[in-house]
């Protein structure tokens, strides 16, 4: 079989049999991937592959339609900071879930992939990590083009528009890096973005 190769992050990382590990990644190429390690051992030079968040090229070939076996790869960010702060690697594993529940394999999403990759980098960065997630959240509505500005608008966010308007259009990171928006802000527009994004 041929071999191809992808980037991707890795957003779950499922234990297998005794030396095996399945990994959910979304990749720049082919959207979200079932990716199988094996010959995995404590102190195997594959394990950091394995983690939750790491980001490689994919060395791989196809088993079947729905799982890929890894061959090898390189690693270009374990995102190490994200794990300095438990807001830090709560905010990460927020933004790869909602990838997770909204992806599908097979579906071309370099833009989308850049743009997770980016918030990334920027979470331990932050002052804000809330401030990063929500504009996240509102980036992918963008993204999938189900975001309707008449959300801006809606009863429950009305009283937000000065905030959702920096988050929703800020081209760089600066633009927001200030910016602390109200705890009570953040949960409404998770809970618009599972309605908007799963509906």
């Amino acid at each position: 079989m041929n071999q191809e190769k992808t980037k991707g992050i890795v957003l779950r990382s499922i234990p297998f049999k005794d030396s095996q590990k399945i990994l959910t990644i979304f990749t720049e190429e082919i959207g979200l991937m079932t990716l199988i390690i094996k010959g995995l051992s404590k102190s195997s030079y594959l394990l950091p592959f394995t983690e939750t968040l790491c980001e490689a090229e994919w060395i791989y070939t196809r088993k079947s339609s729905d799982l890929c076996v890894f061959h090898d790869g390189s690693i270009f960010n374990l995102h190490l900071p994200l794990r300095q702060k438990y807001t830090f690697l709560q905010t990460a594993l927020e933004m790869a879930h909602a990838i997770l529940s909204t992806q599908m394999a097979g579906k071309h999403s370099p833009d989308l992939y850049v743009l997770f990759s980016a918030y990334l980098k920027q979470i331990s960065q932050s002052l804000f990590p809330n401030t990063l997630l929500a504009s996240f959240y509102l980036k992918m509505l963008k993204h999938e083009g189900v975001l309707d500005r008449s959300l801006f608008q809606s009863y429950e966010l009305k009283p937000y528009e000065k905030f959702l308007h920096p988050l929703f259009e800020a081209k760089y990171f600066r633009e927001i890096s200030s910016l602390e928006i109200p705890s009570t802000l953040l949960p409404l527009i998770k809970q618009s973005f599972q309605r908007i994004s799963l509906s």
